[in-house]
């Protein structure tokens, strides 16, 4: 054979073959991947997604390469692998859940190592495979967790410090000023740039599992405490008498200042403890290269496995039935409910008087990217007025006898007044009190071919009373047929 012909087959191929897959799994994901991009751009808390593919190239880059024959993975895990990876995109796009296709998007990387040079070879690069999924934005759950926590630090420091505080919820109370614990004060956006670098840092610089461990765990508390001593010094500041200056002082700290001071301490902390490269991998050869072989049934397995989740994808889309509307429609914007709940894209909105409590039905026929019943788009209740102060579940039963399971929440404002806000969805005729199993029943209907949407329900009231009087006037078969 001619030696352009070997190497037309050895590399170019291959390397043909890959590229054509990633453009096919990005013509599956291409809503969720630029949706993943937008948030890199736009978001101060996801912004270092831009630097981790890079970084986990660095640190691979830095790595010796190992004396370890390449052996690629054969068929049958092939095989096993991707059919894996195909549920795993079906149910992303099913659920319209955006982090699980990504996950499906850059575990291709992984992948493609395993597929190309086999298990000992991507264990050994582990770190930085490991690494390219922090990209993926994903952490926004931990947000009321976040604040909650660096409210309870707040208040800590601020007995500590014999300062007159009372505490409704997210809200801190002292009598120079009244202050919110918000979403920006969470700190998720240090936290989870912080684990990252702590991360790339500890498996690039140190080989001993003991300061590897140490130095990832201050990676999550360090930022943490930080964080709860950065609302303690703005509150103290305005009860030393000077409001205004302790505004500024959190615009100031805030920002980048505050990021760098956490990251210098880790970096001198992590300075102190790297370790010295081994003699074996500074006599590794640099210029070793691992043979670039893939066998083509492994991409045939997977270039067969785009396209028919693509139809699966297809077939499951625009499938929907009619679902009666409730009460008096409303506009998205003029609610007269002072929760001042949110469902933009709903195809119909409606709210009615139950017994004393306010019933809140956003129904959706279909779901789309910009159409999600369960998505960010969607509230509650207005989080700069009101805040979570604590959360249980119940059962609301109706007239006909069905049990609804609810998620109960006890919302407080500034002022102390409290509502209760009671929260299920139905999905097909079912129930389920909590997001992840609606989304679970709304994969279950979307891959038989059955329903495409939802109805979101809540019931508001001020009062603290129970919800068994509301749910004797309800009917939950007419509310979820």
């Amino acid at each position: 054979m001619h030696p352009l012909d070997s190497r037309f087959n050895n590399l170019l191929v291959p390397a043909g073959c890959l590229l054509a897959i990633l453009i096919g799994v990005l013509a599956v994901v291409h809503d969720a991947a630029w949706s993943m991009v937008v948030l890199w751009s736009t978001t101060d808390t996801y912004m270092h997604g831009w630097f981790v593919i890079p970084l986990a190239a660095i640190m691979a880059k830095n790595k010796p390469v190992p004396n370890i024959k390449s052996a690629p993975a054969p068929i049958w895990q092939v095989i096993t692998i991707v059919s894996g990876w195909s549920v795993v995109l079906l149910i992303g796009r099913l659920a319209m859940l955006n982090v699980v296709q990504q996950l499906a998007l850059i575990s291709l990387i992984p992948m493609m190592v395993i597929f190309h040079s086999g298990w000992r070879v991507a264990w050994h690069y582990r770190a930085p495979l490991i690494l390219v999924f922090f990209c993926i934005p994903f952490g926004d759950f931990l947000i009321p967790w976040l604040q909650s926590v660096t409210a309870d630090m707040a208040m800590f420091l601020l007995h500590a410090s014999d300062v007159t505080v009372v505490r409704n919820g997210w809200y801190i109370s002292i009598p120079a000023a009244d202050f919110r614990v918000a979403e920006a004060c969470s700190g998720i956006n240090f936290l989870i740039s912080t684990f990252t670098v702590s991360i790339f840092y500890s498996f690039t610089y140190m080989t001993q599992l003991h300061k590897r461990v140490t130095f990832i765990a201050l990676g999550l508390l360090v930022p943490l405490i930080a964080n709860g001593i950065r609302v303690y010094l703005i509150i103290m500041i305005a009860h030393w008498g000077n409001v205004e200056a302790a505004t500024g002082f959190d615009h100031l700290v805030y920002g980048w200042i505050f990021f760098f001071v956490i990251l210098a301490a880790l970096f001198t902390i992590g300075n102190r403890w790297q370790d010295p490269i081994p003699e074996l991998e500074k006599e590794a050869d640099a210029r070793k290269k691992l043979p670039f072989s893939f066998k083509a049934n492994s991409l045939a397995v997977i270039a067969v496995a785009i396209p028919l989740c693509s139809i699966l994808l297809d077939l499951a889309s625009n499938i929907h039935r009619d679902i009666p509307v409730i009460g008096e429609p409303i506009s998205s914007e003029l609610s007269i409910n002072p929760l001042r709940p949110k469902f933009p894209a709903a195809d119909a909105l409606s709210q009615t008087m139950v017994d004393g409590w306010v019933q809140y039905q956003a129904v959706y026929l279909n779901e789309n990217v910009d159409k999600k019943m369960i998505g960010y788009q969607n509230r509650w209740f207005d989080g700069n007025i009101w805040s979570i102060k604590n959360k249980a579940k119940d059962t609301l039963v109706t007239s006909d006898g069905v049990h609804i399971p609810v998620s109960k929440w006890t919302l407080v404002g500034l002022s102390g007044k409290e509502y209760q806000l009671a929260i299920s969805y139905c999905v097909g005729g079912e129930w389920a009190a909590s997001v992840m199993k609606a989304k679970a029943l709304q994969v279950q209907h979307k891959a038989l071919l059955k329903d495409d949407g939802g109805v979101a329900y809540g019931w508001f009231s001020s009062a603290l009373g129970t919800l068994s009087n509301m749910g004797a006037q309800i009917s939950a078969k007419k509310m979820c047929p």
